[in-house]
């Protein structure tokens, strides 16, 4: 059996959001939309962590959208989830 390299859950999503099927999962509801929430979430936070510390791309992300700290933090977690 072939060695499958462990990718994380953003590159999963990732993947399924450009296949039009992973699509028809979300708009059917057999997938969360909160995946794709969390995935924009990921993205902005991986730009602000590029000019700011950690904490402060968290709060600066959060700010943005308007949603807790912890939710930003629980999305991070779950998209580094192998």
């Amino acid at each position: 059996m072939p060695f499958r390299k462990m990718v994380n859950n953003y590159e999963i999503i990732k993947r399924l959001e450009e296949e039009s099927f992973g699509l028809d999962l979300f708009r059917r509801g057999m997938l969360s939309i909160k995946l794709l929430d969390y995935k924009v979430y990921y993205e902005r936070y991986i730009l602000e962590r590029k000019s700011h510390r950690k904490g402060l791309a968290i709060t600066y992300t959060a700010d943005e959208f308007n949603v807790s700290e912890n939710t930003i933090r629980n999305a991070i977690d779950f998209m580094l989830k192998d």
